[in-house]
């Protein structure tokens, strides 16, 4: 509501420099007020803003937006509405996120951000962009966004403000129009057991896949965003596991994870290895049945 404005304008402040201050210095957070970190009004008139409140306490607020603006408070911006986005073609974006210093890291931001993608999805959109703040990059990778970019936002006086564009794909359709499950496969280098996993379901209807190694050479190397991604993790060995929860324990909380037993001894898509890899997750799926609950080894 309208009404919100001047809560969510005090806000911004205290947020602001109450936890983006290990990222950016007094002199950067000062001259973003505004420009950057404002209030943006068309986001509240078009009905995709969201606060959270308790006793008239403005806690936390954020939004998105089917306009192309990507980040940026509405102070000297022409008063014509922003032009409109396709959804058929481009991202939605998801902006303007500030929580209150005293209840950060209590699930207000992801919340909003749940809010925020269910608007998305029922307005067309499939895909989300944002452009988050070295504070903010942890809780989007965290919830399956990637990096697409990195860059300085020009402020005054010649200074910049570090940030990450980041991207995700909502929602993957199969042939039936239905979400497909999200499988991610994990071993050591992402070279020969995952990469295969993930060749040998690429043309699934039911399944939306993706593979990574929990060593630092990996051909591409687990993250948390990867893990978020995930409806289930699909660990070749138990060493694997205990690698990536000894990094991710905070994304691998509460996430569906299999251990396929796999050890290294075929080459990259050879045939025992791809009907081992198809043979049990087959039987590892049809124990899960889409539901919360883990999967049994």
């Amino acid at each position: 509501m309208a009404s919100d404005a001047p809560a969510i304008e005090a806000l911004i402040p205290l947020s602001v420099h109450g936890l983006q201050s290990s990222f950016y210095t007094q002199t950067q957070r000062d001259a973003a007020l505004g420009p950057v970190f404002g209030v943006d009004r068309q986001l509240i008139r078009d009905g995709t803003y969201f606060v959270v409140t308790l006793e008239e306490r403005m806690l936390g607020c954020g939004g998105w937006s089917y306009r192309q603006s990507l980040y940026g408070g509405d102070t000297g911006r022409p008063n014509e509405p922003c032009p409109v986005l396709d959804p058929t073609r481009d991202a939605a974006r998801v902006r303007a996120f500030f929580v209150h210093p005293e209840w950060a890291r209590r699930g207000i931001g992801r919340r909003i951000l749940e809010a925020c993608e269910q608007g998305i999805q029922a307005a067309g959109f499939r895909r989300v962009e944002l452009v988050a703040t070295l504070a903010g990059e942890p809780l989007y990778a965290s919830l399956g966004y990637r990096e697409a970019e990195r860059y300085d936002i020009p402020l005054a006086n010649g200074l910049g403000l570090p940030v990450v564009r980041m991207t995700r794909d909502l929602i993957a359709e199969g042939r039936s129009g239905s979400r497909r499950i999200k499988l991610l496969f994990v071993c050591s280098r992402n070279r020969r057991r995952s990469l295969t996993a993930e060749r040998c379901f690429a043309n699934s209807a039911q399944y939306d896949v993706r593979s990574a190694g929990t060593q630092p050479e990996a051909r591409v190397a687990l993250t948390a965003g990867l893990i978020g991604w995930a409806d289930v993790v699909f660990f070749m060995e138990r060493s694997h596991q205990n690698r990536a929860a000894e990094r991710f324990s905070e994304a691998l909380a509460g996430k569906p994870a299999v251990v396929l037993h796999i050890p290294d001894e075929h080459e990259f898509m050879a045939t025992e290895l791809v009907d081992e890899i198809e043979t049990k997750v087959a039987l590892a799926m049809e124990s899960w049945g889409g539901e919360s609950t883990e999967p049994r080894d």
